[in-house]
């Protein structure tokens, strides 16, 4: 059986820089993914992108910029997984096209898995 647990954070001032340094920069990368899908559909006549396409393009894309080489793979793979699934749920009728995102809009990130622990503090 698969779980899912969403936590409620209260980072202390260090931390809620580097967190909205995080989400700034994953928004800015959601909306350069989602500008290259749409320009190649364009180009190409309709040829889409795939959700493979699209990781070797973040790839290369996290290879150039140093903020997204801080971010953990998983996070950045996973935004590649959010644009794809936005575009799908448009061509299948279930959401419109897929705006840009706002930074101060994007206010969540996933870590789909990875070793946390969470500590207990009085």
């Amino acid at each position: 059986m698969l779980a899912a647990f969403r936590y409620r954070l209260y980072p202390k001032p260090g931390q809620e820089r580097l967190l909205k340094s995080h989400l700034s920069a994953l928004c800015r990368f959601y909306n350069e993914l989602r500008d290259i899908k749409i320009e190649r559909w364009r180009r190409e006549k309709h040829a889409s992108l795939s959700e493979d396409d699209l990781r070797r393009i973040a790839l290369d894309m996290r290879k150039r910029d140093e903020r997204l080489k801080e971010i953990h793979s998983q996070v950045v793979q996973n935004v590649t997984t959010r644009v794809s699934t936005a575009f799908k749920n448009y061509l299948e009728g279930r959401a419109r096209f897929p705006k840009r995102k706002k930074e101060r809009r994007y206010r969540s990130f996933t870590y789909p898995q990875s070793g946390f622990k969470l500590r207990q503090s009085r």
